[in-house]
């Protein structure tokens, strides 16, 4: 992010942008910030497409999401990642990317995100106090011109606390680290 930053330039009038910082072949991807069409990562530039001249952004749509807990209680707060991808998860291609925090009625808005299948992570570690976890609806998908709803319920988590022990002794096991993998967290 640093040295994109330090090699980011703006657009001109009819589009054209110039990136001095890289010989031809060595951008292997770009990402693309336009307040029309959202964040894109173009992927897939490189070596064997040091001749693309020109870069089309994925045509977008709109997703509006609301989080709420199992007693109907919206969560605020809670950071959330969405990614869309027009070509499908690994087939290269653009990306679409938004991330922003729900507001105090659990709902999260994204004007503009490249059309495609949608991927939707929540951050629960920026909410480490939230007694509540879940998963969003698998299977959705953003559509050019259209705006994806949906609602994420969570529901509350347990906390697990124990003795780690050895098998036959009983003797408790110091400087173990057990952990349960976060499927948020993904």
């Amino acid at each position: 992010d640093e040295l994109a930053g330090k090699v980011a330039t703006l657009a001109g009038s009819d589009g054209t942008v110039k990136i001095p910082a890289f010989a031809p072949g060595e951008i292997r991807w770009i990402r693309v910030f336009s307040p029309k069409f959202g964040t894109q990562i173009i992927r897939g530039l490189g070596p064997d497409n040091s001749d693309k001249s020109a870069v089309g952004l994925e045509p977008i749509g709109r997703i509006s999401l609301r989080v709420l807990t199992d007693a109907e209680q919206p969560v605020s707060g809670l950071r959330i990642r969405a990614e869309t991808y027009p070509e499908g998860y690994d087939l290269g291609g653009t990306v679409g990317s938004a991330e922003a925090a729900t507001d105090r009625n659990g709902r999260f808005e994204i004007p503009a995100i490249a059309a495609g299948r949608l991927a939707v992570m929540l951050d629960v570690r920026s909410r480490p106090e939230l007694p509540y976890r879940g998963f969003p609806p698998a299977n959705q998908v953003v559509d050019a011109g259209g705006t994806t709803t949906m609602d994420i319920r969570l529901k509350r988590a347990v906390r697990l606390e124990g003795v780690i022990r050895e098998r036959g002794t009983g003797v408790p096991i110091a400087g173990v680290n057990p952990q349960i993998p976060d499927p948020d967290a993904r």
